[in-house]
């Protein structure tokens, strides 16, 4: 009996899609704000604050109108992810070299939480699926997937479109399947059940 891999709709990575726009207008936001700051403020010349303004007007208007192509196609979505995080990187140790600590912490915080919604998305591209095997079955989620032990669920309810597995001292879990169980799938489902799941 081999391992079985089924392709899910999982929540935690639909709501990070879903919250691509603001990620993406928040980025956008804060390149502005710098610009403007470090061109007032620092007379950083006119190159790097048009600089700014190009790079966040390009991530603005992609979030405005290509919501659905960063929805539908979530590998250019990673590309503009990695750009925010360098931009922000090279912001904050802008403001280490300016000796502003306050901001340079900001700005490292915000590097950060841009890294940590790309380490996610790309996860995201290829671990959206919920896996069985012989030792239990593998749920997906951020930041890492978790291995329930068939020792520790009590049932696993497969339908069309859905799989509801339950678990002890848990509420059920219900994943949603992006495309309907075959009868093979289904059927090796009902045999990992049979094996592992003996009263």
């Amino acid at each position: 009996m081999n391992s079985l891999s089924l392709p899910i709709s999982h929540p935690a990575f639909e709501n990070l899609k879903k919250n691509t726009l603001l990620l993406h207008l928040f980025a956008a936001v804060i390149i502005f704000a710098n610009a403007i700051h470090e061109y007032k403020v620092h007379d950083t010349g006119q190159v790097y604050f048009w600089g700014q303004v190009i790079i966040g007007t390009d991530i603005f208007l992609l979030a405005l109108f290509g919501k659905r192509f960063l929805t539908d196609t979530p590998r250019y979505n990673l590309v503009f992810r990695f750009i925010e995080t360098a931009i922000f990187t090279s912001f904050a140790w802008m403001y280490v070299l300016q000796l502003h600590t306050i901001m340079a912490i900001v700005m490292f915080g915000i590097t950060g939480g841009y890294a940590y919604l790309f380490y996610c998305e790309k996860k995201s591209l290829k671990q959206e699926q919920l896996s069985f095997h012989h030792i239990g079955v593998e749920i997906p989620d951020l930041p890492n997937n978790h291995l329930l032990s068939w020792y520790h669920i009590n049932g696993v309810k497969a339908e069309h479109d859905s799989i509801t597995i339950n678990v002890s001292g848990q509420k059920n879990i219900r994943f949603w399947l992006k495309k309907n169980l075959h009868l093979e799938e289904l059927e090796q489902i009902h045999e990992f059940c049979r094996h592992y799941l003996k009263s």
